[in-house]
């Protein structure tokens, strides 16, 4: 194990990480996660930082307010999410110190789950897949029992479209990570597709309205390999209310690349799911390109 002396403590967070042991974890374009563990019977905990903050490159203006907004967003609605699906459905990491909402350097600590995220460590490929699948139909299922009317947060394909239009406009996307077949789309060019393809699929059922993830890829679910179980989900960044395809595009999109395309009518099926709507799955597919 690497230790690091960590990231520099400030705020809530260094009540909470008095003594603590550094080892950097996942880092990704926007935000940087360590693993805190103590000594004393503790613990561990998880300390996640924007990626702009953690590793001293300063990027754009426009990069660094998203990535510093986004652990404000994830604080924001993990807060609310453990609060209203405690114990019920996929299970969440508890909040234990949020940044304050003006932090130009904020720090979201939360207890660790352990476990893995590479799903080639289950038994069996079909037991990662149904897994997975049983994780995502779990925390829809929960959401119908808890009132999504009193939830801060939109995650519908308006508001999203409108999130990408603003990434758009600031030059967030990132062309060198479009895969085939949009990587032949200029980002507006990309985003007037995805507006053409929204307009011709067919408004969500009221069943489909749930309280999503918003990003239920492979390196955000945890697994425990023994028993090959879910043991829940991080990255609550993009939470919210909406239709319950953007997170099952999102899961199928992550399940093609990391396992096969095969084994899609399986997810769909162990999800519950007879006959997906392909074309609200492809928008959501195209969609989240743009981010």
């Amino acid at each position: 194990m690497t230790v690091t002396a960590g990231p520099q403590l400030h705020g809530a967070a260094a009540a909470v990480l008095g003594g603590a042991r550094f080892e950097p974890m996942a880092s990704g374009r926007r935000s940087q996660v360590w693993r805190a563990t103590f000594d004393d019977d503790r613990g561990d905990l998880a300390v996640k930082v924007p990626a702009t903050v953690a590793d001293g490159t300063t990027g754009s203006a426009a990069a660094r307010a998203e990535a510093v907004a986004l652990v404000h967003a994830e604080a924001a609605r993990l807060t609310w999410v453990t609060e209203h699906l405690a114990g019920r459905g996929l299970g969440v990491p508890g909040v234990v110190a949020v940044p304050e909402p003006d932090d130009p350097e904020p720090m979201l600590v939360t207890t660790w789950l352990a476990g893995t995220t590479d799903p080639r460590l289950m038994r069996s490929p079909e037991i990662a897949v149904e897994s997975f699948a049983r994780a995502l139909a779990s925390l829809h299922e929960a959401s119908r029992r808890i009132d999504l009317a009193a939830c801060p947060f939109d995650a519908g394909l308006e508001a999203r479209l409108a999130q990408a239009a603003a990434r758009v406009e600031a030059g967030l996307v990132d062309t060198a990570r479009l895969e085939d077949p949009y990587d032949r789309y200029r980002p507006g060019d990309l985003l007037d597709r995805v507006r053409r393809m929204a307009d011709a699929t067919k408004p969500p059922q009221p069943e489909d309205t749930v309280l999503l993830h918003g990003d239920v890829c492979v390196s955000n679910v945890v697994f425990d390999p023994a028993y090959s179980t879910t043991v829940g989900a991080v990255d609550w960044a993009f939470a919210g209310v909406g239709d319950r395809h953007q997170d099952l595009a999102i899961t199928a999109r992550s399940l093609a690349r990391n396992l096969s395309g095969e084994v899609l009518p399986d997810f769909f099926a162990a999800y519950g799911l007879s006959e997906p709507d392909l074309l609200r799955i492809e928008t959501y597919v195209a969609l989240e390109e743009l981010f």
